[in-house]
């Protein structure tokens, strides 16, 4: 799967630990709704929303509001029966 520049460097970030925050809409003060990471508070909406329609990341820690993180998928090693 080919990735971005942006999005192979946020999903090597992720895949040390670095989660994206979703920041839902509040009116004027926030009037799109957006993700940052929690690393260096930039926002990357466009980068985290493509990894995760890719399947690369998943959602968590997801609250009533929606409000909710995204991290790394780590890869699934299976064990012999």
């Amino acid at each position: 799967m080919k990735l971005s520049k942006t999005q192979s460097e946020l999903l090597d970030a992720m895949s040390k630990g670095v989660t994206c925050v979703y920041m839902r809409y509040m009116g004027r003060f926030n009037p799109t709704p957006y993700y940052f990471r929690s690393d260096n508070m930039k926002r990357c909406t466009a980068a985290a929303t493509s990894l995760l329609e890719k399947g690369l990341v998943e959602k968590s820690d997801i609250e009533n509001n929606g409000d909710h993180r995204l991290k790394f998928i780590s890869a699934k090693t299976e064990t012999p029966a």
